[in-house]
């Protein structure tokens, strides 16, 4: 027999604290007295308006066995209570009778906060640390006004990407937004800071930041490496100069070279443009209106010093490259935005000043951009408050119907409040799949951020480039075009025009007329290009060199035309050298064409010490350092994009100092820890061709940078060389010959049964011997001693000879005959190549 009741009170289980906003779930134990299952349940919530009042938000109605419901609830403070049933209908005393007493309440756990979660993130350090320690800082916001209770940072070294020991932890009670850690931070290294919040109301959020730790470098060594025939070495001096002062700075830097503008030159409404080049390094430079005169330059000036001879030049080409790219640069002057929702193009940009709402996105119009390539996706963004933004591309059909999305590591940006005008991108590495053949590129601004302007936008094939640095060249890779008449250019995808009164520009898309009104010009019509014209027969190409002075001042300008026949593909050279006029401290050198199409090698510019390019230097737009003329310089951005570089290269401490004798392949170390201002001789430099030197001048804390020369030797003498450090050397001059004999050691025939003929057995070892003899007379005895002490020497000798070889040998065999009756001396020993010693 079997009593039936009204079940107690359920145990209300949760939520308990804070939850955010959206779909909430209650949950709670049904406690029967009669062990009779729940079979139903009533749940009512409320918003908690006061410690005394509420009002009734929402009563849900539960039939059956389940303990658990949900609803969507907004920010605020709420209380619920549940009541329950099993078998028992209340008898007598009707159905009111058969409920158990509510559970939950105010002050019990049926009372809890929806609440916006925190949103954090990390303001210092930048992508790059240079300094041995750092200062972690952080924002922090919450929606409703919930100030930060704590605070957790960790900082953790990555070794080949992987966390990795030591960690340091750090925590901060209250608001604090800062903290120095005192880690020590090695050149080289990688490291993962992490900050967690925590709210008044206990949410927490976290973020994460890589940063790599290069400290400024030291001044580059200057590198002296002459041949010296009377002791069969080439003779190395380094010179360390002293860093410089905090005064000496740069004349100018372009602030972001992935958006910088061609430059017009002189005739109002002309530009100037280089397009997509060829693979094997040409690029294109086209004066938008024919007959008008182009000027390519460098944005940043080359630093120099008065009176130094200086040197600039430039191939042209006679006619375009075959299979030459018309646009590797696409300036995306039809994006759009909508709403994430939605999905559709709802609210299309009437701007180039795109803005973005809370949940929104921007992107390209489809375009059919060929595959198997890397495009590098850059915005030029500001924003009030924190934001985040992801940024990826569609895959879509030939149909133009979505496939798939590309989100590549690191598409997640994290911008603080306050940026201005900051540039962001991602590279995308474009394959597609069958049916598939254009794509949309996109950026996508996620829950937690707020509202963001997009200033500039921009799609830059990059294919082949260094992904880790998008570092572009002073003079970017643009695409101009011009209409049959010459009144409208295209210039970057946007169109660039003059009025025949003047009174109306259009650039970059935008027109401004006299009146200040402001219209979008549609630039999706295809381009009229300007009929190419071979610079040989047409052009007129020169090299000029802009000398400045310490203000940026124009102190005088040297120029050199080309000379026809002299580049190659029966193209033009262009050189230019001069020395540097009084007061100059820096030199901007230009490609100056006159009527026709020009085509240039890349690099630009080159000069006569560095063949690779008139830039060897780098700089990362992600900071904090250019390197310049052999100098470290600190690089800062202003509000208004203008671009500071103050010096700060650090003192050398030590050197260190390698050999290449087969053309910068390999490297041998010569002297890994020299002093400064250092000199030497090394015995084993080739001594006939070309041996390379590399000295890294080091700093204390173990940055470096690098000079690399390269020294020719011509010596006709054959060169024996033992002792320590084999600084003991014999030449022979007179008569010097030589034989060479290969083989393979251990090799043998043998017969077996069966077999006609034999069999050869030999290993794999090599055996390479030389026989060298020459002619000496009594003038000579110090080389004949010489000979003679590297006879009983230990250890082997190294041999070099004028067609540029150089073996350790084991010498054997010195025999030095002596004619009396001219005192000529015949010298001849035996040499076997063996493994250098260690």
């Amino acid at each position: 027999m079997q009593v039936l009741g009204a079940p107690s009170a359920p145990t209300v289980l949760g939520p308990t604290g804070t939850v955010s906003p959206g779909r909430v779930v209650l949950s709670w134990r049904h406690n029967p007295v009669d062990s009779t299952a729940q079979t139903a349940a009533r749940v009512e919530v409320r918003r908690v308006v006061s410690a005394l009042s509420t009002e009734l938000v929402q009563v849900i109605e539960v039939t059956g066995a389940a303990q658990t419901a949900a609803l969507t609830l907004p920010v605020g403070q709420y209380m619920w209570t549940v009541r329950t049933r099993g078998m028992y209908d209340g008898g007598a005393a009707g159905d009111s009778a058969a409920w158990s007493p509510a559970g939950g309440g105010l002050g019990s756990p049926g009372q809890f906060r929806v609440a916006t979660p925190p949103v954090v993130g990390i303001t210092v350090p930048g992508p790059v640390v240079g300094t041995a320690s750092t200062q972690v800082a952080w924002s922090y916001s919450q929606a409703e006004g919930h100030a930060q209770s704590s605070a957790v940072v960790e900082l953790v070294e990555l070794v080949d990407g992987v966390p990795s020991g030591p960690v340091e932890s750090v925590s901060v009670s209250g608001a604090g937004a800062s903290v120095a850690m005192s880690s020590r931070l090695p050149h080289g290294s990688a490291w993962q800071v992490t900050v967690t919040v925590t709210s008044a109301v206990r949410q927490t959020a976290t973020a994460r930041v890589v940063v790599s730790v290069v400290y400024p470098s030291p001044p580059a060594p200057v590198v002296e490496a002459v041949w010296d025939e009377s002791r069969g070495a080439m003779s190395l001096a380094l010179a360390n100069p002293a860093p410089l002062p905090v005064s000496e700075r740069v004349v100018s830097l372009v602030p972001d070279p992935l958006l910088a503008r061609p430059q017009a030159w002189d005739t109002p409404g002309g530009a100037l443009s280089v397009s997509g080049g060829s693979g094997d390094g040409w690029a294109q430079a086209v004066p938008v209106v024919p007959s008008w005169g182009c000027r390519l330059s460098l944005a940043d000036p080359v630093p120099v010093v008065a009176g130094q001879q200086a040197a600039w030049s430039v191939d042209v080409a006679a006619a375009a490259p075959p299979e030459a790219e018309d646009t590797l640069l696409l300036w995306t002057s039809d994006w759009w935005v909508n709403a994430e929702v939605t999905k559709t193009a709802s609210e299309v940009s009437t701007s180039t000043a795109a803005v973005s709402g809370n949940n929104g996105r921007i992107g390209t119009s489809t375009r059919p951009l060929p595959g198997g390539r890397t495009y590098r996706l850059a915005m030029l963004v500001s924003c009030e408050a924190d934001c985040y933004v992801d940024m990826g591309a569609y895959y879509m059909t030939t149909a133009g119907a979505y496939s798939r999305s590309l989100w590549p590591a690191n598409n997640r940006k994290q911008l603080s409040a306050g940026t201005d005008r900051q540039l962001i991108w991602v590279d995308l590495p474009i394959t597609y799949r069958a049916g598939e053949d254009r794509l949309q590129c996109i950026a996508y601004l996620r829950a937690g951020g707020r509202r963001l302007v997009v200033h500039d936008a921009v799609v830059l094939d990059v294919t082949g480039q260094d992904t880790g640095a998008p570092a572009e060249p002073a003079a970017p890779s643009l695409a101009v075009s011009a209409s049959a008449d010459g009144s409208t250019a295209v210039l970057d995808g946007a169109a660039v025009s003059v009025s025949a009164d003047g009174a109306t520009v259009v650039v970059d898309g935008a027109a401004t007329s006299a009146d200040g009104a402001t219209a979008i010009v549609d630039t999706t019509a295809a381009p009229v290009a300007v009929p190419g014209v071979d610079v040989a027969d047409h052009a007129v190409v020169s090299v000029e060199v802009a000398w400045l002075g310490p203000d940026g001042t124009v102190l005088a300008v040297t120029s050199e035309p080309a000379a026809p026949g002299a580049a190659p593909a029966g193209g033009v050279r262009a050189v230019v050298a001069a020395t540097v006029p009084a007061g100059a401290v820096a030199a901007r050198p230009a490609v100056v064409c006159q009527g026709a199409t020009l085509w240039v090698r890349r690099p630009l510019l080159t000069t006569a010490t560095s063949p690779a390019g008139l830039v060897t230097e780098w700089w990362d737009p992600a900071g904090p350092y250019a390197q310049l003329g052999g100098q470290s310089y600190a690089v800062s951005v202003s509000a208004d994009g203008t671009t500071s570089v103050v010096p700060n290269s650090p003192p050398a401490a030590r050197n260190r100092v390698s050999r290449s004798v087969d053309g910068g392949t390999t490297w041998e170390p010569l002297d890994a820890e020299v002093p400064l201002d250092y000199a030497t001789s090394d015995p084993l430099a080739l001594s006939y061709g070309e041996t390379m030197y590399r000295a890294e001048a080091v700093s204390a804390d173990g940055a470096s940078a690098a000079t690399v020369v390269a020294a020719v030797a011509d010596s006709q003498a054959m060169w024996i060389g033992g002792g320590p450090a084999y600084t003991t050397t014999a030449p022979l001059y007179g008569d010097p010959a030589h034989a060479l004999d290969v083989d393979l050691a251990e090799r043998d025939t043998a017969y077996f049964a069966g077999r006609r003929l034999p069999v050869e057995l030999a290993g794999t070892q090599e055996a390479r011997s030389l026989s060298v003899s020459a002619t000496l007379d009594d003038d000579d005895m110090a080389i004949l001693d010489t000979l003679a002490a590297l006879a009983v020497l230990p250890g082997p000798v190294v041999y070099r000879d004028p067609v540029g070889r150089r073996m350790w040998c084991s010498m054997s065999g010195l025999r030095l005959p002596r004619d009396y009756r001219g005192g000529i001396w015949g010298v001849s020993l035996d040499l076997v190549e063996v493994d250098p010693d260690d």
